[in-house]
């Protein structure tokens, strides 16, 4: 006599197919994208165009400019990674730059899976021109900057371009220490006699203004008494989401402002660039922001979940990850097998 089907047993069948198997599709889903930027972020790590030594070099090679060139400036992409070939996309689209300075936080946070994330999307938009980036508290955090030096090199350098000083400082975790302003007037002071000017990169800017909400001007007293000795031109930075620009005697103070990174409120927000335009005595600076794009916020949600957060899980606990793919592939095969068997006991002249 044949065994009188139970209730529901095709239901419950699929019911347990779809919760063993949709994990499974993501965990697949990521395990082929992480892959792929792991893949894109080793062929990064040797790229010609990215860490700062390689970069200071490559300029370094090139043409003497004369006292005519164009730089562009930008920073604190963090998660909102799709941005940064929007951003890319819009340089393309203008007079072509000679190199770009990205004024830190280019990674969420300091762990492999976000810094692969940051690399692949690197490749991704194509880099033409020298990228030198300057350390942010997101791209140093605990870590004390490992992952950072690793992939774009020293935190601090400085290189002679166009008859221009350029200084890349480190403040990524808090105002300059002694030893910093030490180095910088010792640069400043012994700079070479064809220098016309002096650019300085920073990621924390050292003033305050009306409407910012980090006071932290008073902590900088140091580095206004040497813009006091020495003349700077233009002092660039990022870290607050907001674009400032001001005049104090003959330095500008230009702080770029969001380029791709949201708060959890405010997710669908512009991003923007600076593009600089040095020619004889004259410096000029244009502000170019993108408006806010909903697509370019789910890609980069996207590319956090299956590239820096499963990216990571892979990274630091293979044996897990791959023991929790086989137990779902496992349960999807075995519920399925179930599933066509009840059915077939429901049915059997099916």
């Amino acid at each position: 006599m044949m065994e009188e089907p139970r209730p529901h047993s095709k239901r419950t069948g699929i019911a347990a197919t779809a919760a063993f198997g949709i994990p499974l599709a993501v965990g697949l889903c990521g395990l082929w994208t992480a892959t792929r930027a792991r893949q894109a972020a080793h062929r990064m790590e040797s790229s010609e165009w990215i860490n700062n030594d390689r970069c200071a070099a490559r300029v370094a090679a090139m043409p003497d400019p004369g006292s005519s060139f164009r730089f562009a400036v930008f920073g604190d992409v963090q998660i909102g990674i799709a941005h940064l070939s929007r951003l890319m996309n819009a340089l393309k689209e203008r007079a072509p730059v000679d190199f770009i300075v990205h004024t830190g936080d280019a990674a969420a946070y300091p762990g492999p899976g976000n810094y692969v994330m940051l690399l692949n999307e690197l490749e991704r938009c194509g880099l033409t021109v020298p990228l030198f980036v300057v350390p942010g508290n997101h791209d140093i955090g605990r870590t004390g900057g490992t992952l950072f030096e690793r992939y774009f090199g020293p935190r601090e350098l400085s290189f002679v371009y166009g008859k221009t000083l350029f200084v890349v400082m480190d403040d990524a975790m808090g105002p300059f220490r002694k030893e910093a302003y030490e180095r910088l007037e010792n640069l400043l002071k012994h700079r070479p006699p064809d220098v016309r000017r002096v650019f300085l990169f920073m990621h924390r800017p050292p003033i305050d203004w009306e409407g910012s909400d980090k006071i932290v001007e008073a902590k900088y007293t140091p580095f206004h008494e040497l813009l006091a000795r020495y003349e700077i031109d233009r002092v660039f930075a990022g870290h607050i989401y907001a674009y400032h620009r001001e005049v104090r005697g003959s330095t500008v103070f230009l702080v770029n402002g969001q380029g791709g990174d949201w708060t959890a409120r405010h997710q669908l927000v512009s991003c923007s660039l600076t593009l600089v335009e040095v020619d004889g005595d004259t410096v000029r600076d244009e502000r170019v922001e993108l408006p806010p794009s909903g697509t370019a916020v789910a890609e980069s949600l996207f590319k956090k979940f299956f590239i820096a957060d499963i990216g990571r899980f892979m990274i630091e606990h293979p044996g897990l990850f791959f023991g929790i793919l086989f137990l779902l592939a496992a349960g999807t095969v075995s519920s399925t097998v179930w599933t066509v068997r009840a059915g077939r006991r429901r049915n059997p002249d099916g």
